[in-house]
């Protein structure tokens, strides 16, 4: 099911369009991350010496921090688009559409920290780090 919704100008987007490009952008960054680990060598490898954490934690830990990282750029986006790129209101309070993207804030302010307590696991678990 798609929806539309009118913008200020008039344009009307699809937010499944806007969905499916933002997961399409974040399978680019996720598998780019790996693609980064297999070439430098950061993979599954086990080290004399040292406990192995096992794949989990060794292709977990950076795949966390791409996906910790694009939570926190969203948020921040989201927070700059309500306050500076959003049409003002009235007596310079939030728009409908700054109101919107502050709580689309807050959902990926709550995502961004329940990906960095589990990164924060995993960065612990590893004993390289």
């Amino acid at each position: 099911m798609t929806t539309t919704t009118e913008t200020p100008t008039g344009f009307s987007v699809r937010r499944s369009r806007i969905a499916s490009v933002s997961l399409g952008l974040v399978a680019v960054a996720l598998v780019a991350a790996a693609f980064g680990l297999v070439l430098a060598g950061g993979t599954y490898e086990a080290l004399p010496g040292i406990a192995d954490p096992g794949p989990l934690v060794t292709w977990g830990a950076p795949t966390l921090r791409v996906l910790t990282d694009l939570a926190a750029i969203a948020t921040v986006g989201l927070l700059l688009s309500a306050t500076i790129l959003a049409p003002s209101g009235k007596d310079g309070t939030l728009s409908r559409t700054g109101r919107q993207d502050a709580v689309r804030a807050v959902w990926a302010a709550g995502v961004w920290a329940l990906l960095k307590t589990k990164q924060n696991f995993f960065i612990y678990t590893s004993p390289i780090n």
